[in-house]
């Protein structure tokens, strides 16, 4: 090889290496997702960028600091723009790391809805009104703009855009969903809770969803425990606690041991234990007769089946 190329080469290296906005996913933090000034025309940043630690957090969200700390959280960056044709028109932006693609991904579900007008952000992203949420990997992000309006909207898609475009890494879901089975399904309803599923303490790492069976829409949940022993013991002390807030109900299904209760805010709903996982399913429904808890049931022994062939998967 020539000199000449061999210095080419080394140029070309040298470039790649440094003069692109390149991140390994373990190296971006969130300033780096702040776009500037001028990421659309007349936008500009009035405030910011400015970062916040599971320390301070509380100083820009007081209210709402417990959910992100619940999710792993690890920094945010804020930045506020204004649009310089009309200082009445801005958008405030608040780009979230939360340590993991369950916690990315348990806070934006947190408030999706399952009928969402979902667009290109991220892994998963929708705008509503003057809104937008997305997320991707362990990054979130929320947008609010001051005005409901068509250059408010067009602002707010673009800067989406541009934040999560940034983000390394393939799109790729939580590999805890796997645990809910795919029949009956509500596609989008699917979310992670990292602690206190239901208001239960010891309910942790949680994944559940809506499903329609027959006559009745219910929520299935499922709860992943290190081992065996453990997952009989978080069951001990789901049906205690039930048993406290609700009426038992006697199950007459011999193929399949569940625990059933009638509670007032959760409606009817059934329990059990399978391998390394508690799970359960309730919904609401007027019907006195045996029908819906049948449909109750069977959305559980399919869980069940489901449960059974993802541990023997995970062991292998």
């Amino acid at each position: 090889m020539c000199k000449y190329h061999f210095r080419c080469l080394i140029i070309f290296f040298i470039l790649t290496l440094f003069g692109t906005k390149t991140f390994a996913d373990t190296d971006i933090r969130v300033i780096d997702l702040v776009p500037q000034s001028g990421f659309l025309e007349h936008w500009k940043i009035e405030e910011g960028p400015e970062i916040y630690t599971p320390e301070t957090l509380y100083e820009i969200i007081n209210g709402a600091a417990t959910l992100y700390l619940s999710y792993g959280f690890r920094e945010q960056a804020y930045a506020r723009y204004v649009n310089e044709t009309d200082a009445g028109m801005g958008i405030t932006a608040y780009i979230y790391d939360q340590g993991s693609v369950e916690g990315g991904y348990g806070v934006y579900s947190s408030s999706r809805h399952a009928n969402e007008n979902f667009q290109a952000f991220g892994t998963q992203g929708y705008r509503s009104g003057s809104i937008v949420s997305a997320w991707k990997g362990r990054f979130y992000i929320s947008l609010s703009g001051d005005r409901d309006d068509e250059t408010t909207a067009q602002a707010l898609e673009t800067l989406a855009r541009s934040i999560m475009s940034d983000i390394p890494g393939n799109d790729a879901y939580p590999k805890i969903l796997k645990l809910l089975p795919e029949q009956g399904k509500v596609k989008n309803s699917e979310l992670y809770t990292e602690k206190d599923y239901l208001g239960f303490d010891f309910l942790t790492k949680a994944v559940s969803a809506s499903y329609r069976v027959e006559s009745i829409t219910a929520v299935l949940f499922v709860s992943r425990c290190p081992n065996r022993e453990k997952a009989n013991a978080v069951f001990q002390q789901l049906e205690t606690a039930l048993a406290k807030r609700s009426e038992s109900v006697d199950m007459p299904y011999s193929n399949m041991q569940v625990f059933g209760f009638d509670n007032r805010s959760l409606g009817k709903i059934m329990i059990a234990c399978r391998e390394h996982y508690v799970f359960g399913a309730f919904a609401k429904w007027d019907d006195p007769s045996w029908t819906p808890w049948n449909h109750l049931f069977s959305l559980m022994t399919g869980c069940s089946h489901h449960l059974t062939a993802q541990h023997a998967y995970d062991q292998k």
